[in-house]
């Protein structure tokens, strides 16, 4: 991962660079995912999610359990911990649970965790998940739509990552605030207004200039596949670069 200060990059730059994702469209001709053992079972489109379903969860074979949602929806469990390491405060909420992978990598850093989702299936696979990894007296699993819910718990932050619309977003020129599902800018109003932390997940295809509109400023923390980015996460009131966990990191 690399951090950005959203004010010392040219957003207008950056909106022109088209992106894809590698999972969608892996380079076959490298070593970073897994020899394609079997067929995805949720579909050819998300195969490469299912050759890296080990490095999404790594104890995928003990047991998890996905959707084809969740499964596409999944960050890198490498990722998810160090957003959970990152993340300021104690206590925080995570109105988009799916399965459970970021929520169980925050849990994993030592946070309490609030996880709601509105698949009441999905969130019961993100519980059975949260056991394999031993942190499932850290989180409180509620079903529920999220926008009502948000501003029922005290929480020190608040971890936004929605629905991206499955796997056609990557086929969109640019990801606006209006192609979450609820809409984004929303979210992410109601969520400064809660607290003082708030982590967003975006695609790599995101429109970074539609960020400069809503908040003053905030810092971009870029994931990778090998060398493609695979997605990026704003932080907003608080400075990643302070802690020591400010580094250029791979997942891996």
């Amino acid at each position: 991962m690399t951090y950005d200060k959203l004010s010392d990059i040219d957003v207008a730059e950056i909106a022109k660079r088209r992106s894809r994702d590698p999972l969608l469209y892996p380079r076959r001709t490298d070593h970073s995912t897994e020899i394609c053992k079997s067929p995805c079972p949720f579909g050819p489109d998300l195969q490469g999610y299912w050759d890296a379903r080990h490095r999404l969860f790594s104890k995928f074979d003990e047991g998890i359990k996905v959707d084809r949602q969740g499964l596409h929806s999944l960050k890198f469990e490498a990722a998810a911990l160090e957003i959970g390491r990152t993340i300021q405060g104690d206590r925080v909420l995570d109105p988009f649970c799916g399965v459970g992978g970021s929520a169980i990598g925050i849990a994993r850093a030592g946070k309490r965790v609030i996880s709601i989702d509105l698949d009441k299936e999905r969130l019961e696979m993100a519980a059975h998940n949260a056991r394999i990894y031993g942190v499932a007296d850290q989180i409180e699993f509620v079903h529920g739509e999220a926008v009502s819910l948000m501003g029922r718990y005290d929480v020190d932050a608040i971890y936004l990552d929605p629905p991206w619309g499955g796997s056609v977003y990557i086929d969109k020129e640019w990801f606006a605030f209006d192609d979450f599902q609820p809409d984004g800018k929303t979210l992410l109003a109601h969520a400064l207004k809660r607290v003082p932390h708030v982590v967003f997940t975006l695609p790599v295809n995101f429109d970074l200039r539609q960020i400069s509109d809503v908040a003053k400023d905030c810092f971009l923390q870029w994931s990778y596949f090998d060398d493609d980015k695979l997605f990026l996460t704003a932080y907003f009131g608080f400075n990643p670069f302070a802690t020591d966990r400010a580094m250029q990191l791979r997942s891996s």
